[in-house]
């Protein structure tokens, strides 16, 4: 099992970029400290998945969310893809796009999407206006 997890950052703002620590004021690389926020939930999520008797790899990259996932999907010979997804609807979905159709269309493995916990159900219009919109 690898737990994945990408950070997207803005246009603009690199790795490299430096912030300002909340706690400490110290100035740190954008790349580093999302990367450190990353492996440390990911390890919340692997302990007990390992206390279990599970062996689980986690990664965390920097980059564009659908390519990293891809490539990790590749390079590590992932059988499944599983992933979390926002659920955009509507004018959001086609103005913001989605990670998750695009790895469905690219990935050579399937690829199985979960929706997020408190995720509202699209009304029966969204769902229609989706349906029209595939043809």
């Amino acid at each position: 099992l690898v737990l994945f997890h990408v950070t997207h950052l803005p246009p603009g703002l690199g790795p490299e970029t430096l912030i300002s620590h909340e706690e400490t004021g110290e100035l740190v690389p954008v790349g580093s400290f999302a990367r450190k926020g990353a492996r440390y939930r990911l390890a919340e999520v692997a302990g007990p998945l390992r206390a279990q008797g599970l062996t689980v790899a986690t990664r965390a990259a920097i980059g564009d969310t659908a390519e990293e996932i891809l490539a990790v999907a590749k390079s590590e010979a992932i059988d499944l893809i599983v992933m979390g997804t926002h659920g955009r609807h509507g004018l959001r979905h086609i103005l913001l796009g989605s990670i998750a159709e695009k790895i469905i269309r690219q990935a050579t493995v399937p690829v199985l999407t979960v929706r997020s916990e408190g995720e509202a159900t699209p009304t029966a219009e969204e769902l229609r206006l989706a349906d029209e919109g595939a043809g």
